[in-house]
Order: structure tokens, then sequence, then C-alpha cells
């Protein structure tokens, strides 16, 4: 025994090369499993601190709401639940102007609480001070960030305009970007003492929102429901739901699994094919041991030994690459406003998780190698007798091909309960299905060729079609391509629909210049906008967001209030069905027009009842019509404005939409809308820069998951590799037949490359088909992300594809010619 594991590991490092890609297979493959189960965690923490910006760490809020008796909360109140409570944190916010110099504003939202009580909901560190205690009067802490853009510094003065009155602030601390200064991408933010704030606000020295922490002692349920028995006229909630995280992460870890099973399936297929070429270069060592009396069992145990070790080294890399990987794609995910605090924790439960996958991995692939050498005749194994020439099973290759055709089918009829099932359903179907059914398509794709190839390359044509039957290595060739190919062809058309298709989707159904909103913007603001000579048309916009379907986990993103046709001005939604009559309908009673995507979520049809919650009660619309559009992803809704207002009890307009004049600068309809509603501390967005935002964010997304793709794609091509000189290895014996009887180095090379010729066209096709497939069954793994994107195919990618594969087949195929070479004919037929 002690011999045979000398051997083992005298051979692994002999052969160094392959040993180290087995260890890179198992290695990409677990470290990306890794990633998958990280990358959420990862992203987890950097939403879940994004999301807490404003409520740090705080289980509950209370807020005023249209129908709050008043406008501040009396924080008092909350003292009865004391014993339950670590804290009730008060607070007065409110946006102001910073008087950056007499013609300059910009605005600022202003936090008025108590330094000790801020501290204890965030964190909080300051990088520079300057009379900071007692934090009381007109003392400011503003960010880095905010510093550095206006050069400020401690004991610098700011002009700030509150209620339409300028006071100076003493800038007492520059805080390091943690708590409400972590993202300020949007709004810049300062902390000023509630006692001042509440002066200039006039609230009377209450609060218009509360932070409540529970001590533990009830649970956070029980809290709220005692919580809006004290204030029965205000908004008391949770800041966020876990349901609201992971709906946001689940675009993400979706597809980061679906690539991933896909280069697992990819890695064990390599590693088998590695295992194999092993136990090949064995086959004589192993059948002298054997014939000097070494067991069965025992030669076996060595070689699972040999699978182990591999297991365990692969393993460990895992684990590093694995978590590199999750910072890179952590980092490739995350806007470029937060990428300063992305930190990869370690997860050590998923180490040793991957570290076991790593050993399965090995050992799954390696078993049937073994056991395919443990089972030859001693004789045969000592004769290095290995060739493989069995008939494969018509009934297997019909059996696959009904796989495919099921996973082809199959996302056009699951329904969208079961859209899980389905489409792990279908993702199985297809690679189960393509490897039964491709050696009998191959076959037949060999006879196509057989005429053309005949013709075109004389005797060598034919005697490369004859190589190509029943040879397990070329289809395990073959086979690796067709994956690699549908795979790379499904990634690069998601990626392609989400920078082309679904940008152009969303961003064109905003055909205004300038969107503008601040509270309480009503008709008159609409109208005063409008008499503006570089305005050509404003529409004053009702909507709801975030809409509760009843009886449903599920909310619809958006509901429009749509009064006449001039809203298809300033948004391009297409309605299924004549506009004119589906308007007047809306118009006539509480009835709603749905996106497609929600008609197939909800299982709706015309005249559906959907019950919806708005302003805390329950209204039922009838389903009139639907709308093609993608507008926030298709959980999208539209309603006659009058029951909007009347079912919301909001009669002003959530925002204004803005069409400049021809040959007018948005920049000067902008610069003049900021300085004319300054006092309104406005939130003006320009179409074109959200479009540009927007395609950033696509085109980040879509590189990440092209770079998860792109390493799997590697370890393929490594596979490929093997598999000819595995194929190679066993026909070594043919191709110094065929020289022994006068074929010419050239002419078995031109056999060689022939065969890689047929190789590439035929996988390439058949990765083709497999892609399409894929493609069709990204939508359900989208809908389990509750996401919706335009599916386009992009044909002339097709043939680009089928030339890569003939490419990649040609390369790998070198290793095989350049052998061809260096082969001693009579050292490998002696054997006759």
């Amino acid at each position: 025994m002690r011999i045979l594991i000398k051997y083992v590991f005298k051979s692994m490092w002999e052969k160094k090369l392959r040993s180290l890609l087995v260890i890179f297979a198992i290695a990409v493959s677990v470290s990306l499993f890794y990633s998958s189960l990280s990358v959420k965690n990862s992203l987890s923490d950097i939403y879940t601190k994004r999301i807490r910006q404003q409520v740090g760490n705080a289980d509950i809020t209370v807020q005023t709401k249209d129908s709050s008796s008043s406008k501040y909360i009396d924080y008092k109140l909350a003292d009865k639940l004391n014993e339950k409570l670590s804290y009730a944190i008060h607070e007065v916010n409110g946006v102001c102007s910073y008087e950056i110099n007499s013609k300059k504003y910009d605005t600022l939202s202003l936090k008025g609480i108590n330094l000790s009580d801020y501290k204890k909901m965030n964190d909080f560190l300051l990088v520079s001070q300057k009379n900071v205690k007692p934090f009381k009067g007109n003392k400011i802490i503003i960010s880095s960030t905010t510093a550095k853009a206006y050069n400020l510094k401690s004991g610098s003065t700011m002009n700030i305009k509150i209620n339409g009155t300028t006071y100076k602030f003493e800038i007492v601390g520059i805080a390091a970007q943690e708590g409400i200064f972590l993202d300020e991408s949007i709004q810049r933010y300062a902390i000023i003492p509630f006692d001042s704030l509440s002066n200039y606000f006039k609230t009377d020295g209450k609060a218009n929102e509360l932070y409540i922490k529970s001590n533990g002692r009830e649970s956070k349920e029980k809290l709220i429901s005692k919580l809006k028995s004290i204030y029965p006229k205000y908004e008391v909630k949770e800041p966020f739901t876990q349901e609201q995280l992971n709906e946001n992460l689940s675009t993400i870890t979706i597809s980061l699994i679906f690539i991933t099973i896909i280069a697992s399936f990819m890695s064990i297929f390599i590693i088998y094919s590695s295992f194999k070429i092993i136990m090949i270069n064995k086959l004589p060592h192993i059948g002298t041991f054997r014939s000097v009396g070494a067991t069965k069992k025992s030669v076996n145990k060595v070689m699972l030994m040999e699978s182990m070790v591999f297991g365990i080294i692969g393993g460990v890399l895992a684990g590093v690459v694995g978590i590199g990987i999750t910072y890179a794609l952590t980092l490739f995910s995350t806007s470029s406003e937060l990428q300063g605090m992305v930190k990869v924790n370690i997860s050590y439960m998923n180490l040793l998780i991957s570290f076991i996958l790593a050993n399965v991995i090995s050992f799954i692939s390696s078993i049937i190698p073994i056991m395919n050498v443990s089972n030859i005749p001693i004789k045969e194994v000592v004769l290095n007798n290995i060739s493989e020439h069995k008939e494969s099973s018509n009934k297997k290759g019909i059996i696959g091909i009904v796989l495919v055709i099921i996973s082809a089918i199959l996302p056009k009829f699951v329904p969208v309960k079961f859209v899980e099932i389905g489409s792990l359903i279908s993702v199985v179907c297809i690679f189960v299905g393509i490897l039964y059914a491709f050696p009998l398509l191959f076959k037949a794709l060999i006879k196509v060729l057989k005429t053309p190839f005949s013709l075109l390359f004389g005797s060598i044509g034919k005697i490369s079609i004859g190589n190509m039957r029943n040879n397990k290595s070329i289809l395990n060739i073959t086979t690796l391509i067709v994956i690699g190919v549908g795979v790379l062809l499904m990634v690069n058309t998601l990626c392609k629909n989400m920078t082309v298709q679904l940008i152009d989707s969303i961003a064109n159904i905003q055909t205004y210049d300038i969107g503008i909103s601040f509270p309480n913007l009503n008709k008159s603001d609409v109208e005063t906008i409008k008499k503006d000579s570089n305005v050509k048309d404003v529409l004053g916009l009702n909507c709801v967001q975030n809409v509760k379907v009843k009886n449903s986990k599920d909310s619809i993103s958006l509901i429009d209030g749509v009064s006449g046709d001039k809203y298809f001005n300033y948004r391009k939604i297409n309605l299924v069905g004549n506009k004119e009559a589906l308007l007047k309908k809306l118009k006539s009673g509480r009835n709603i027009i749905v996106s497609k995507i929600l008609q197939k979520r909800y299982d709706l049809s015309m005249n559906s009842k959907l019950s919806l919650e708005l302003n805390g009660k329950k209204r039922n619309y009838t389903v009139i019509g639907f709308a093609d559009t993608y507008m926030t992803q298709g959980s999208f809704a539209m309603i006659s404005v009058r029951y909007l207002q009347k079912d919301t009890g909001d009669y002003n307009y959530v925002a204004a939409y803005i069409h400049v004049r021809d040959n007018v600068k948005v920049s000067k309809v902008n610069d003049k809308l900021k300085k004319t509603y300054k006092d309104y501390y406005p939130n003006i967005e320009v179409t074109s820069t959200f479009k540009e935002n927007f395609k950033n964010s696509m085109q980040q997304l879509s590189m990440m998951i092209e770079g998860f793709s792109i390493i799997s794609i590697i370890v393929g091509c490594f596979g490929i590799i093997n598999n000819f000189v595995i194929s190679f290895i066993e026909r070594k014996h043919s191709i110094a037949v065929y020289r022994s009887i006068g074929m010419k180095k050239k002419q078995v090379m031109k056999m060689i490359f022939v065969e890689a010729l047929i190789i590439g066209l035929t996988s390439g096709a058949v990765g083709v088909l497999v892609g399409i497939i894929l493609i069709n069954i990204i939508p359900m793994f989208l809908e389990i992300a509750k996401v919706a994107m335009p599916i386009s195919y992009f044909p002339k990618d097709f043939i680009i594809y089928v030339i890569g594969a003939v490419l990649i087949s040609m390369l790998a195929s070198i290793g095989s010619a350049r052998n061809v070479l260096k082969m001693n004919i009579v050292q490998e037929i002696k054997s006759e």
C-alpha cells in the first residue's frame, strides 16, 4: 500500500499541468458557488446600511401623514413604553437652502436632533471638529463630502435659509461618510441641535419623526400595535422589511445561482474527463501492480485518495478565490457612491460548505473512471487495451430529444405560481436532454456532412467522418463546446437585452425633458411653470407607489392617474386595443388598465377584480384593458385621476413633467426652475441624465454577469483541450497504423484539423439551439425575482458563435497535431 501511495503522489507531481487543471476546475466551480452564497450577504450589508441611512438601527418609526391631527408628534407619549424600549429618539427634519454666494443656492436636508441621541442610532466619526460641546444654538455638522465640495472646514460659517429667514451657523464638526452622510449623491445632509431647528420651524418643542428601538422584552409586532394605539393618527411601521431587501437583491443573486449551476455542471464534466485521462495514463502501471498481487480494492482506494487530495487542495483554493470573486462582484454591483464601503464578510459556514462540495465534486467526477478501469480484465489492463466503440442507444437519444422539447415548451405554459419549480425542471431537462440526445444528433449531422466533406477533402474527409462515429472522447469534446456556446449565447443575449432593449424600452417611456417635484405641488404651480416662454407644455402627474394588492404578498410598484390623451405625450405607454375607448371607459368608474406582465403574474382577464389598498382602505377595481410596457419593470397600472385622488385623499401633484421648446437648452430651464423654486427645495430631474444613469447601472450589472460566465467558459476551454488529449491517447494505435501503411504526417495533421472542423460546425450549430432554449428559460428566472425585461434574439450572432466553436476546436486540436509529429510509430504498434 505504501508503494501505491508513494506512486500516486509522484505521478501527481510529474503530471503537474494535468493535476493543476483538475484543481483549477474544482476551485473555479466551487468558488463560484461560494460567491453566489456570499455576494448576497455582502450586498445585503451595503443595501441595509443604505436603506437605514435615515433611521440608523431603529426598529420602528412614527411619522406624520396627511390625515394626522397635527403636523408634529408629541414624543413624550412614547414614555409610557419606556420599560420595553432601548430608546425613543425624537427629531425635527426639513429641507433648507445653503447660500453658496449671493446668486447660487443648494438644497440641504437638516436633521434637528440631540447629538447624544444621534450617536445611539448611527455610526458616527468626526474627522475634524471645533467647539462641538455643548451642541446647542447655531451649530452644524456636515459631511466630509459636503466640506470638500464647498471648500469648508471646522470653524467656518454657513448661511442657511430656513422658512424664508437666513441664519448663520458655525461648522463645529466634519463627519465621515457614515450614517445619514453615507450617500449624498441625491441630497446633502447636516445635523443641528433639536431645540434650534424646532424653534426655527415653530414646532413648539414637538418632533415630526420618532425613532424607536425595542429592548427585546416584547416582539416588534406587539410593540407596533401598542404604538398605534398611542399614535392612532400617525404612521407607525418598520423602516423596511426583509422582503423589500430580498427584492432588491434577487435579480443579482438569481442570475449568479443560474450561472453557478451551469459552471458546476461543466466542471464536473471536465474533472470526469481529466480523471479519465489520468486513469488511461496509469493503465500500464495499474496492470503491473495488479499482476504482482495488488487487489482491485486497494488500487481503487489509492485512486480515490488521489481524488481526495485534489478535492482538499481545490476546496482550500476555492475559498481564497471565492472571497476575491465575491469582493469583485460586490464592487461591480454597487453604485460608485457606495463602493468605498464595500467589505467582504467571510462566512466560515459558507467556506465549510464549499470545502465539502469540492470533495463531493471530486469524488463524483472520479468514481466512474476509476470503477471503469477496475472492471477491465487484468489481461486487458496489462496490454493497455482501452478502445471503446460501443453503439450509443437510440432509445436514450429519443428520451433526450423529448427532454429538450420539454425544456423548450415548458416556459410557455408554466403558471406564475409554479415558476420556481418550472425553471428548475427546464434547466435540468435541457442539460440532461442534450447529454442523452447529442450522440443521436451528432450521428445524424455526421451523415449530413459525409457527402460535402468527402467532396471537399477527398479520402481524408471520408476517414475523418469515419473516425467521428462512436468515439466517446469526440462526443465529450462536442458536448462541452455545445454547453459552452449555449451558455455564452444565453449570457450575452441577456446582457444585450439589459444594456440595449431594456434601456431603450424603459428610457424611451419618458418622453419629457424635465421632471420637478416639491411638497404641495398643485395646479397653480403647473400653470406658473407653463407661462415660462421657454416651456412648451407641462403635465401635472398624480400617481401612487408600492400599492399593496390584497390577498397577495406583492405590491404594484406604480399606479398613474390618467385623465386624457395628453398623458401619453409624456409617457409612451402602448395600450392593447382601442385607446380612445379604453380611456373613456377608464374615467367611468373604478376601472384599471394593468401591464401585460401583471396580467400574467396575477392571472387576470377582462373584467377581473383587483383589490388594492389605498390610504389604508380596500378598493376594488375592474380590469378593463392591458398595456404593453416595461414601466417600473412591468409592475405598472393606470386608473382614472378622479378615483386616484378620491381613494388616496391626495389632490396635489406628485410631479410636473415639462416639455422644453425646440432650440431651447434644457439646462437653461433647469437653472431657472432651481432659482424660482429655491424656497420650495425642489427635486429636479433632467430626463437625459436619468437615462444615462440608468444605462450605467444596467451596464454595471451586465458586466458582472458576463464576468461570472466568462470564468466558467475558461474552465470549459480547458476541458475541451483535455478531451482532445484523451482522444489522441485513445487513437494513438490507429494513427500509428495509418502512418505504417503510408499516410504522411501532413495527411494525418490534415485529418485531425478536418475532424476539428466537423466538431466545431456540429457543436456550434447544436450549441446555438441550446442557447436559444436557455434564452427562452430566462423570463422564468426573472419572474422569480419579480423582474421583467424584453427578451429579443440576435440572429446575426448565431453565425459568430458557430465560427467561434470552429476556432476553439481548431486551436484545441493543435496539441494533438504536435503529438502526431513526435509519435514513435514502431512503439505504438509493437503490440501487434
